[in-house]
């Protein structure tokens, strides 16, 4: 994958607060329907995950500032911060555009966060 196939700002959003696919999409449910209220179990649901792995989920994008809790239980996308509000709307736009770069990007970015760990 060559640089220039995605914006330069959506390279290092990615690369700093998506480090799966999971995640990702998760993100995107919160995206597009930034006023509904998620619970671990509808992010479950509708991503066809275990319950854990969709908590897993909203509790790291929420430390990425990305989702908010609005009530005990409950996220909904932060799209109050509009400085990342804004890449992570583009993200979303570009991956449901452009699969494949944005699918490869975040598993190249996953990849070499295992890496790094395991040295």
């Amino acid at each position: 994958m060559k640089d220039e196939d995605l914006p330069g700002e959506v390279c290092a959003f990615v690369r700093a607060h998506i480090p799966s696919i999971g995640h990702m999409e998760a993100l995107v449910l919160t995206v597009e329907e930034p006023l509904h209220l998620w619970t671990v179990e509808s992010v479950a649901g509708r991503l066809f995950m275990p319950k854990s792995a969709a908590g897993f989920l909203l509790h790291d994008l929420s430390a990425s500032g990305l989702v908010e809790y609005a009530a005990p239980g409950v996220w909904r996308f932060a799209q109050y911060h509009t400085m990342l509000t804004s890449v992570a709307r583009r993200a979303v736009r570009l991956y449901r555009q452009r699969l494949v770069p944005m699918t490869t990007m975040i598993r190249v970015v996953a990849d070499a966060r295992q890496v790094h760990r395991a040295h």
